[in-house]
């Protein structure tokens, strides 16, 4: 699902766990754990949740050099307590938050002025529990930050399949109902009875008589499902959504033609759906060709099982060896999966795995593992060639931009002419203010991931048929939707979405409050809390 599973896992053992301090400008991070089971490339990705900075710009100094990927850590001779050096610049938007934490305030707890102020500043309305409903008032919460979500809602939908199709003009109600509150809570009661009834299994009781706890990722899938059955009415692709649908790859070009060509005539596919080009090796066969097929999906899954950072999680995710049948062998065997991205949309979806079937307990149990998250991803690693050298001209430009704005900063502090810099360069989007094609976005944390691709910077939503692809390889987390307690069936479900810079509104039904960027590093997992 898309919450936390418990999960008991044994420690790695000491003679492999080797504690080092991290010196980057003039920040040092003190007992930092590197794991010497595994390769160099998991502990950049540690230091990237550390400090920000993308692995591809990472120079790590180590004895004889720089440290490599695929580096042997038996001859880099790393020693308990060294201190290792870190060259590389931290992308923008994932400056680190201010020094001063503050606690959580709600609004009925604020002075009368301060909390007017706060609602006429647009803090938005929470929803209703009407029965153990949170798992679906957190998702709508989450899929409210999207504001081309809002465009398409209010448009003229054609009719699509009829009973989804009435869910979604409950939800374009719903959300003409948040934006007109202006503050006050809404009971989603319209929504909540379409739903149960177009999905029996949300209606599902319990021996009391009550209605049960529901899974928030079922509840998710079933949502974008219906939107997109809905919204079957054809836009042409442009701007970088029209070249992804004209490129091509050697093994799969007729079918990612094919695929791009309805890809793109809907736009929840456009907002949403990542395409995947996977390839499958035969490892017991040396005669058996690469197949190789275009997929598409709504969202990436990560296994927390395995994993302690998210970055390392999807590389894991999208290589893995699977048993299937072999035409050549004519028996099943073993395959080795790969898949890369060949088109990003602008909001990228990260589900946590966190709940698994323990078949001899015959429960659902949830993993609990802490799993660290950057406020900035970055999957241009993830990526088929193609879809990097389209991504290259911008990342380019952004990295250039962010020089600019260090060499601004470092005038500024020594005293210079120089006019102080902004906070972020021009490329970097914020949340409440959709950026430019091509800045950065990111996905959820605790749970699902919901996260903001940067192809917009006006509060104005583009039209459907404007909405571009992600231009950089980078989100800037958006919005996290998480599970608190440890019970499959059971617990409760928040929704946590960005406001702006270093303030977030959590949604806890309709108790709506303010956190910091602080409150959202503490939902990694880790505990049964979140």
């Amino acid at each position: 699902g898309n919450d936390y599973i418990e999960f008991i896992s044994a420690s790695p053992s000491s003679d492999i766990m080797v504690v080092v301090s991290i010196k980057w400008g003039k920040q040092k991070f003190e007992n930092v754990e590197v794991d010497t089971s595994e390769p160099p490339a998991l502990f950049k990705s540690q230091l990237f949740s550390l400090t920000g900075v993308p692995p591809e710009r990472q120079k790590i100094m180590v004895k004889g050099g720089v440290l490599k990927d695929d580096a042997d850590w038996s001859k880099v001779g790393l020693q308990e307590g060294q201190t290792l050096m870190l060259m590389g610049t931290a992308d923008a938007a994932a400056a680190p938050p201010p020094p001063e934490a503050k606690s959580t305030v709600f609004v009925e707890d604020m002075a009368p002025q301060e909390a007017q102020s706060m609602v006429m500043s647009g803090l938005p309305s929470g929803l209703v529990n009407l029965g153990n409903t949170c798992y679906l008032n957190s998702t709508l919460q989450c899929l409210h930050t999207v504001p081309e979500l809002a465009t398409l809602l209010h448009s003229n939908v054609g009719a699509g399949n009829e009973q989804s199709h009435n869910v979604v003009l409950c939800l374009g109600d719903l959300f003409s109902d948040l934006q007109a509150m202006s503050g006050q809570p809404v009971a989603p009661w319209k929504l909540v009875s379409t739903f149960r009834d177009v999905f029996p299994q949300f209606a599902e009781r319990t021996p009391q008589g009550a209605f049960a706890q529901q899974d928030a990722e079922e509840c998710w899938t079933q949502l974008v499902l219906s939107l997109q059955r809905s919204f079957t009415k054809p836009i042409a692709p442009s701007g970088a959504a029209s070249s992804a649908a004209q490129a091509s790859s050697s093994a799969a070009s007729a079918s990612s033609s094919a695929s791009s060509s309805s890809f793109f005539a809907n736009p929840v596919h456009r907002l949403f759906f990542i395409q995947l080009l996977t390839t499958y090796k035969c490892l017991e066969s040396a005669d058996e060709p690469v197949k190789s097929v275009v997929e598409e999906t709504s969202k990436l899954s990560v296994h927390p099982s395995d994993t302690k950072f998210l970055h390392d999680g999807i590389r894991k995710a999208l290589e893995e060896q699977v048993t299937k049948q072999s035409p050549t062998l004519e028996r099943e065997a073993r395959y080795q999966k790969t898949c890369r991205i060949q088109r990003l949309p602008p909001y990228l979806t990260i589900q946590f795995v966190r709940f698994e079937w323990k078949a001899k307990e015959k429960v659902r149990a949830k993993i609990l593992r802490d799993v660290q998250f950057p406020f900035v991803a970055d999957v241009y690693e993830f990526c088929t060639e193609e879809l990097k050298k389209k991504l290259e001209p911008k990342r380019e430009e952004m990295r250039l931009k962010d020089e600019e704005l260090m060499r601004a900063r470092k005038a500024a502090m020594k005293g210079t002419n120089h006019t102080t810099p902004p906070a972020a360069p021009s490329a970097t989007p914020t949340p409440d203010r959709p950026a430019a094609a091509g800045a950065a976005a990111t996905p959820a944390a605790g749970e699902a991931m919901d996260v903001e691709s940067a192809a917009h910077k006006s509060s104005v939503p583009p039209p459907p048929e404007q909405v571009v692809d992600n231009e950089t390889g980078q989100y800037e987390l958006a919005a996290v939707l998480t599970h608190m307690g440890r019970a499959a069936d059971a617990g409760h479900y928040v929704a946590w979405v960005k406001h702006k810079q270093d303030m977030w509104i959590k949604f806890d039904d309709d108790k709506v409050s303010v956190v910091r960027d602080e409150d959202i590093r503490k939902l990694s997992g880790g505990y049964g809390d979140w």
